[in-house]
């Protein structure tokens, strides 16, 4: 009996509990596959869901929906392994340029976090800019928040635009005085700044962002193709 407690206990301080949004899954052995996870408590991790493809998993409902999932899981020798998982908010993504924002703000969290890295700051800003990608109606507003979730995040990562009064250049683009403006505001804080965009301002902003990201991410992104 004393033997059965301690496991008991043993199991359970190795168990953890967290509140995180699916970034990719890949297949993994036969009737397995492999998450990564950005997480509330434990930053992006790699967690494997056993037997997922299995006609009679319940893991799958929850894991393969968009939207906040409550998952418990322990670390195996390899991989994290989730033992329960539940859909706690369902992300209302109808349109079309919807799922491509929302896949785009995945893409980029992913390629920008190594598993196990943790940042409070990139939770709470990928929950901002899904939901208000999502509550936006217009093409262009969404584009910003786009934008705005980009600029942040080079910010929190390290990677600030600089700028200076001669004005900035990279990878042959101009910033115009608006939206140097803008990138100001919001690497000091502002997640939703005064300044508004032309439609023309606006997609220079993003393709400059696009190729800015991927040059110190090293990493391409292909979500922004396809907004």
């Amino acid at each position: 009996m004393g033997f059965v407690l301690w496991a008991l206990s043993f199991y359970m301080e190795k168990l953890n509990k967290t509140v995180g949004i699916v970034l990719t899954k890949r297949d993994w052995r036969e009737d397995d596959l492999l998450f990564s996870i950005l997480t509330e408590d434990f930053g992006k991790i790699e967690a494997q869901a056993i037997g997922i493809k299995k006609i009679k998993s319940r893991l799958a409902g929850h894991l393969c929906s968009a939207g906040l999932v409550e998952i418990l899981f322990v670390q195996g020798k390899v991989h994290k392994k989730v033992t329960h998982a539940y859909l706690t908010k369902k992300f209302n993504i109808e349109k079309e340029i919807d799922f491509y924002c929302y896949n785009c703000i995945l893409e980029i969290v992913d390629k920008s976090l190594k598993t196990d890295d943790y940042n409070e700051g990139i939770w709470q800003l990928a929950n901002w800019a899904i939901e208000k990608v999502i509550e936006h109606e217009g093409d262009q507003e969404k584009k910003l928040i786009i934008n705005l979730f980009v600029i942040k995040l080079l910010t929190i990562l390290g990677y600030q635009v600089t700028l200076d009064q001669k004005g900035f250049y990279v990878n042959r683009f101009t910033l115009d005085p608006d939206i140097k403006a803008l990138i100001d505001q919001v690497q000091h804080g502002e997640y939703q700044p005064e300044i508004k965009l032309s439609k023309q301002n606006n997609q220079k902003l993003f393709s400059f962002l696009h190729k800015y990201l991927t040059y110190y991410l090293e990493n391409k992104m292909n979500s922004f193709g396809l907004i």
